[in-house]
């Protein structure tokens, strides 16, 4: 088992990591982990009693606990050194907790984490009275003293059988609070119903992980003969409760020192001895009578890291629980991301038609692409030679041009019709979307609320001219080229034979037949027969007719490389197409669905998150540091921490 520094910064971490989880979670519209049980047990619990990196140190809550009338405020007194509070002869006439804290214990901690629920209200440490005041909130009457030990904070509380129900829960919520249990107890009171049913919950707490230790006082015991009777009255206690005490006194009978604060604290062993003397003390060696100060100094003496880190091992357990626990809680994460997950699949797949048919680009925007960029690969005399003949043949095609525009007029620019076809699919998906998202906000209950704010007003009209402009704005035939150029190269760094034969075919190209090609190319008869054929002209522009050129022995090679090309023209246009598409789903995303299609991301991931991992983790190390989660059986009979 680790100490009580390992084990804080533990909890530190698993309370760092579930705020970081809850905050990103906000999203999944789950119960914020402040409205569950295990949240005030980590917070109300484990951290304000445990040590801090900046504040005080860990201490023993010591609750003093009874039925009504048992002298639970006389023993709360000898432990206190002073009537520290007002004991009643009438029935349930303490009505809040009134602590002891050592000295300085305000200045590093707060009350009101260390008892959450309560109000605590500072008082005179000699305001015997306020425990006995009428007041409906939950009130913590507190001082400072200065023979309370600094490892302790001692209460006196409400009597666990009283006729009001209020005190009821309020001792219930110190008895969770609570490290050590001093069980005040009576021959009139041991076996009552309301007190055995409220340490029977204690124990069934200490059963599930609130294991705190438990201290039984026997009180207005008369000696000696009761000797015999005491452990009859103790074992019943046991059996009905579930309860071994870890250390058991017994106070006689005596109105006189009680008065005076001056009773004995006589220590017996439990279970009791087997010899014929069963007034022998504990092994412990604390001695045979002690008084307030010796009951009080007993109490600090307990093995305290052992003591405390048993209790918080217990509040380990709860947070570690399957059904209402940190995993439950990150269970009710997993499903709620998942809802989220097929909402945004959902979601994602309205986005474009996949389905739909992409416009082609025009092969003769494709040949020009392609021979752009084997041009811009020629080197040495090669690059020459055909740079001299280009020039001379753009002289010599002009007045072809020229007469080529008056019969037909201007000439489009090449991408201008694929453009108009690529904005009507645009257009026609993008109308799909809304009719799809009109549907899914009457259908979807988690994107419902989502889409009512997107497709709230008239935003359709907006949406397609805002498209128009944008897609006015593309630079398709940057794109293409950019493209071009690095699937070529890809070709080239790939298949580095094909283009050695390339090379070689365009240099004989260049050097047999330059003046036919210049003269067809430039008359732009080629381009013309390169549209009707479609888009294997490419490779048989780039690469057939320079097979001719170089000779018959080149024909083989030559085939080969035209496929090749083919293949990697292909290929070029199925990327353009993707990246088109990738692009309308970009845009639908940022000015339609932007921050919707961001939150249903984020939310259907949480699962596969670092925060996510990071609580399960935390919790694992804090488990880790407790020691192994303990059973019902192991627990049934708590471990002895006296001596």
């Amino acid at each position: 088992m680790a100490d009580l520094a390992e084990f804080a910064a533990a909890a530190r971490r698993l309370a760092d990591s579930v705020a970081e989880l809850d905050r990103q979670a906000r999203v999944l519209e789950v119960p914020p982990t402040t409205e569950r049980a295990w949240y005030d047990t980590l917070h109300g619990k484990l951290l304000p009693q445990l040590p801090g990196p900046g504040g005080g140190g860990a201490f023993l809550v010591v609750a003093v606990v009874g039925g009504t009338n048992l002298g639970k405020s006389l023993i709360f007194n000898h432990l206190a050194g002073y009537a520290a509070s007002s004991s009643s002869k009438f029935a349930s006439g303490t009505k809040h907790p009134t602590c002891l804290v050592p000295t300085g214990f305000s200045e590093t901690h707060r009350l009101e984490e260390v008892f959450p629920g309560f109000v605590p209200v500072r008082i005179d440490a000699d305001d015997a009275d306020a425990a006995l005041r009428a007041d409906d909130r939950d009130l913590l009457f507190w001082a400072e003293s200065d023979v309370v030990p600094t490892n302790l904070l001692l209460l006196d509380t409400p009597d666990v059988d009283s006729d009001a129900p209020v005190n009821w829960a309020r001792a219930a919520k110190i008895r969770t609070a609570a490290d050590v249990l001093l069980a005040v107890l009576t021959e009139q009171k041991y076996n009552d119903a309301a007190v055995v049913r409220f340490f029977r919950e204690a124990g069934g707490a200490a059963v599930h992980g609130a294991d705190a230790a438990v201290v039984v006082v026997f009180n207005q015991v008369h000696l000696p003969g009761d000797e015999e009777y005491w452990p009859t009255w103790v074992g019943t206690f046991a059996e009905r409760t579930g309860i071994e005490p870890d250390l058991l006194f017994l106070a006689p009978h005596d109105a006189a020192a009680a008065a005076d604060l001056r009773l004995s604290f006589q220590e017996r062993p439990w279970p009791p001895a087997d010899d014929a003397d069963p007034s022998r003390t504990h092994a412990s060696g604390l001695g045979e009578e002690r008084g307030g100060e010796s009951l009080r100094t007993a109490l600090s003496e307990l093995h305290f890291d052992e003591v405390k880190l048993r209790t918080l091992s217990g509040a380990v357990d709860r947070l570690a629980s399957p059904s209402d626990g940190v995993p439950a809680w990150l269970a009710e994460v997993r499903d709620a991301a998942s809802r989220f997950a097929a909402a945004g699949e959902h979601l994602m797949g309205e986005l474009t038609d996949s389905k739909a048919k992409w416009p082609p680009v025009p092969a003769s925007v494709m040949v020009e692409e392609v021979r752009d960029w084997w041009r811009g690969r020629r080197t040495g005399m090669t690059k020459t030679v055909a740079d001299a003949y280009g020039a001379v043949g753009g002289l010599l095609a002009q007045p072809f041009r020229a007469l080529n525009r008056q019969v037909r007029g201007p000439a489009q620019p090449p991408l201008e019709n694929y453009a108009k076809d690529e904005f009507a699919l645009f257009r026609r998906a993008v109308e799909r979307l809304f009719t799809q998202l009109e549907s899914l906000r009457e259908t979807d209950p988690i994107l419902a609320p989502r889409l009512a704010k997107v497709l709230g007003g008239s935003p359709r009209a907006e949406l397609l001219e805002r498209l128009r402009t944008d897609h006015a704005a593309c630079d398709l035939h940057g794109e293409l080229a950019e493209l071009v150029q690095k699937e070529m190269d890809a070709m080239l760094v790939n298949n580095p034979r094909a283009g050695r034969w390339l090379r070689t075919l365009d240099a004989a190209a260049v050097m047999g037949r330059p003046a036919l090609t210049v003269g067809l190319l430039g008359t732009g008869v080629i381009g013309t027969e390169m549209a009707a054929a479609g888009i294997t002209v490419v490779a048989d522009t780039l690469v057939g007719g320079a097979a001719v050129a170089a000779g018959e022995a080149a024909g083989a090679g030559a085939g080969t490389l035209t496929m090749k090309v083919n293949a990697k023209v292909a290929r070029i246009e199925r990327r353009f197409a993707e990246s088109r598409r990738a692009w309308l789903e970009r845009w639908v995303r940022d000015a339609l669905l932007g921050p919707l299609v961001t939150d249903v991301t984020h939310a259907a991931g949480l699962p596969d998150s670092a925060a996510f991992a990071a609580v399960g983790d935390a919790l694992e190390e804090l488990q880790a540091t407790s020691g192994e989660p303990q059973t019902v059986e192991s627990t049934s009979a708590p471990a002895r921490i006296g001596g």
